[in-house]
């Protein structure tokens, strides 16, 4: 949301924490947060597992 400006016309912060839309905005960040760090770290290991057969391979 900063990077594309959202921020930069906001006057009422207050108000901004009662707007349904954008706490419906934050809540999906939230969640697909959440999901791509569960993807990222199921990646991660995947990979460091595939790096430790191929060492084993290469060592044999």
């Amino acid at each position: 949301l900063i990077n594309i400006g959202y921020f930069r016309n906001i006057r009422n912060y207050e108000r901004l924490k009662e707007d349904l839309e954008f706490q419906s905005m934050v809540k999906n960040v939230e969640i697909w947060s959440t999901a791509l760090g569960g993807i990222h770290k199921s990646v991660e290991e995947n990979a460091l597992e595939l790096i430790e057969q191929i060492d084993q391979e290469l060592n044999k």
